[in-house]
Parts: structure tokens; C-alpha cells; sequence
């Protein structure tokens, strides 16, 4: 791996710590991290493997910050079978990154994120639904959904939350104060099997996976502390995600490059 300039990995710090929190409400903060590696001349294959080492290290954070309440205990408890499709996606998915030219991930995330957007702006009623069990919901649609979002995950890491979040609200009816819990439980998983698919084919570039991790963990903790559980954060939060998957977008579409 290439040595880099010391100011490097304080900008590596700035762009996890500012990654964590869009991360923890609502996803897609890999967008800010992989634009940064790849800036300071890390190859895209490279900048998707590190990447996993600051999401890795604050979805421990996370979990660790979450106040333990009877309803959240519950609603982990009754969703653990979730992490199992999960994780095997995440698996084939990260087996798979390590195949594909960085044009394919590219197009993947796109249409992906295009598609949520479509949903978010045309049918707003189903992600502001009150808290709710999994009733009524065909737990095997729900099942193949998260299997799709392991695939994803292990794919590319960039937008994993906003997929997450989709498939839990539209097709398990959680509410998304619900999902959004659920989502970092999967996200821990989804996480640990990529990083150790590219950790073992030497894909990492340390000094900069570390230095994200450390901003990540920083914000992390407090916003998921404070923020995670509070109902009436939900509403921002979810408008927060229509403008990160905009921006996600149009850099994705590298419409700055018609514009200047």
C-alpha cells in the first residue's frame, strides 16, 4: 500500500467522524468516506475494502451505546433471525467485490439508491407508519429482502443502511424509529464477514481504515446515545435520507463533470 502524507489521515479522521453520524441516522456516510480515500489516490477495489474497518468499529460502537430499554431488548430479540440471511449474503457479496471491475459497483449502487428514492417520494405513508410487530408481513419476502441487502453490503458498502432501512419499513412494516434500531444489529453483521474477506486477499490500507474508524467511533457514540431512540428526531432523519440519497446520486452520475 502506498505511504501517505500525515495530514492525510487527519482528514481521514474528519471524514469518519462526519460519516458516523449520517451513518447511525441514517446511512450512506460511506459516500463521504470512499470520495475521501479514493481523493488522496487509493483505487476504488482498495477504498471499498478499508472502508469496512471504520464500519466495523462503529457498529460495535453503536450496539454498545444503545440504552438498553424492555421494548428494544424485545424487538433485537424476536429480529435475530434477520442476521442469519444477512450474513450469508454479506459473504457472497464481498467474495464477489473481489471479482468486479469498479464501473459494476458503481452501477449497482445507483439503481439500488434510485429505486429507494422512488419510494420515499411517492409513497411517504409507508415510511411514517407507528411503531408496530412484524404483523402481517411474509416473513419469507423479508428474509430473501435482507439476504439481498447482505449481497449489497458485501458488495459495496455505500448506501447498506438506506437498503436496510427499505427493507425493513416497506416490507416488514416496522415503523422507522423500529427499523432504524433493527438496521444496526444487521449492520454489525454485515460489517464483520466483508472485513474478513478483505482482510484475508490483503486489501486493506491500515493507516487509513484506522484513522476512519476513530472519527467514526467518536460521533457514533453520541449521536446513537442521544439520538437513535428519540421519536420526534425520526421525522428529520427521515428527510435526511431523501438528501443523502440525492447527493449520493448525483455524485454516482459525476454530474459535476457537466456542471464545471
Amino acid at each position: 500500500m502506498s505511504e501517505l502524507e500525515w495530514y492525510a489521515y487527519l482528514i481521514f479522521f474528519a471524514a469518519g467522524a462526519m460519516a458516523g453520524i449520517i451513518n447511525v441516522l441514517a446511512g450512506n456516510g460511506s459516500a463521504i468516506t470512499l470520495s475521501t480515500l479514493i481523493l488522496f489516490g487509493i483505487s476504488p477495489t482498495i477504498a471499498n475494502a478499508t472502508n469496512r474497518v471504520g464500519v466495523f468499529v462503529l457498529a460495535v460502537t453503536v450496539l454498545f451505546s444503545i440504552r438498553k430499554s424492555p421494548s428494544t431488548v424485545g424487538l433485537f430479540k424476536r429480529n435475530a433471525w434477520l442476521s442469519i440471511p444477512a450474513l450469508v449474503g454479506s459473504g457472497i457479496g464481498a467474495y464477489g467485490a473481489t471479482l468486479v471491475s469498479d464501473k459494476m459497483l458503481q452501477y449497482v449502487a445507483i439503481g439500488a439508491l434510485a429505486l429507494i428514492l422512488l419510494s420515499m417520494l411517492l409513497q411517504p405513508g409507508k415510511w411514517g407508519r407507528e411503531d408496530r410487530g412484524l404483523r402481517g408481513a411474509n416473513k419469507w419476502l423479508t428474509g430473501f429482502s435482507i439476504l439481498f441487502a447482505g449481497l449489497y453490503a458485501g458488495f459495496i458498502q455505500m448506501g447498506v443502511g438506506i437498503i436496510l432501512l427499505a427493507s425493513l419499513v416497506l416490507l416488514s412494516k416496522f415503523s422507522f424509529r423500529q427499523a432504524n434500531l433493527i438496521k444496526q444489529i444487521l449492520v454489525f453483521g454485515l460489517a464483520s464477514v466483508p472485513l474478513a474477506v478483505f482482510i484475508f486477499n490483503d486489501m486493506i490500507h491500515w493507516g487509513a481504515g484506522l484513522a476512519l474508524a476513530a472519527g467514526q467511533a467518536t460521533t457514533g457514540w453520541a449521536v446513537a446515545r442521544y439520538a437513535l431512540q428519540n421519536p420526534k428526531a425520526q421525522i428529520w432523519i427521515r428527510r435526511l435520507v431523501v438528501v443523502i440519497i440525492i447527493v449520493a446520486l448525483l455524485g454516482l452520475l459525476d454530474v459535476h463533470e457537466y456542471l464545471f
